[in-house]
């Protein structure tokens, strides 16, 4: 038994009529009479009667088809549903982003994109880059948006920067400087990112650029945790500009350094992977505004 016998079943048994269901189904009568009778061999029971010239169910063959018939049902909804959801303009569409895009880039790129596809809804997922690099990869993502990393299955766009700055108390020796070295940064208690964080790594770089090794009292995942813990007195931060820095009463305070690294936040997708039509549009949005700026 598979799904073709139970489909030319179900079709034969709507239609009542062996020629138009084999018509149907695109395939000869003789074809359609041998599937059938397979099918009732297999169940060991008679699916149709013969009254006359006509055909009609069994009593067996009735209650089977109570089902089929709402199980095809059900499976051209999901048919029906899933093509809506890959090619119409008003998709689902899974983000996964680090967080300091999801309190004002991101929500801004969403309204714009409504305002044009007012149908669509979003699914987004507050991250750190790897997970979103992982989410992607699985296909538990449809659009990333987090540092670049080294993948050849991934398509990354840059879309903007971000400075590192030194974050310091208000009270803080470094509070009204215009600008600090890296040497006079060292020469406090240091709170980074986490070491395994791409961001960590770019951090570090800059440090390396000037030929000094740091080294980090404190680690935290993202600037939230790090801005508490400078606020605590525990140290000072080396960090991105974002708008999570805005919640704290920190100054914040450029490096003085010849090559400004910033941080990159950057578009992301699966290359390989299938792209629905909310997708695309979606994406074409987002560079577009790129271009735009």
């Amino acid at each position: 038994m598979n799904y073709n016998h139970l489909y030319y079943f179900n079709t034969v048994a709507s239609v009542g009529n062996v020629t138009q269901a084999a018509k149907l189904l695109y395939i000869s009568q003789p074809s359609l009479s041998y599937a059938i009778s397979q099918l009732e061999k297999e169940l060991g029971y008679r699916l149709f009667t013969r009254e006359g010239r006509k055909i009609v169910l069994s009593s067996y063959g009735q209650k089977l088809y109570e089902y089929t018939k709402d199980a095809f049902e059900l499976l051209q909804n999901g048919i029906e549903e899933s093509h809506h959801m890959a090619f119409s303009n008003g998709g689902h569409i899974r983000i996964a982003c680090i967080n300091t895009i999801s309190g004002d880039y991101l929500p801004k790129i969403m309204h714009a994109y409504l305002q044009e596809y007012p149908k669509t809804t979003f699914e987004v997922k507050n991250t750190s880059t790897l997970n979103v690099i992982e989410l992607l990869k699985s296909e538990k993502a449809d659009i990333g948006f987090c540092t670049e990393v080294k993948d050849d299955t991934l398509s990354f766009t840059p879309l903007f920067s971000q400075p590192f700055v030194v974050i310091v108390p208000t009270n803080h020796p470094l509070a009204n400087r215009h600008k600090v070295s890296l040497k006079e940064v060292m020469t406090y208690p240091l709170i980074g990112y986490t070491a395994s964080l791409p961001i960590a790594k770019s951090v570090e770089q800059i440090f390396h650029d000037e030929q000094l090794e740091p080294t980090f009292s404190f680690r935290h995942d993202d600037e939230i945790l790090i801005g508490g813990m400078v606020m605590q007195g525990f140290g000072i931060g080396v960090v991105a500009k974002t708008p999570f820095l805005k919640q704290f009463p920190l100054c914040e305070v450029p490096l003085d350094i010849p090559n400004q690294n910033l941080r990159q936040i950057h578009l992301a997708y699966a290359k390989n992977h299938f792209q629905s039509h909310s997708e695309k549009l979606l994406i074409d949005l987002i560079i577009s505004h790129i271009k735009k700026e």
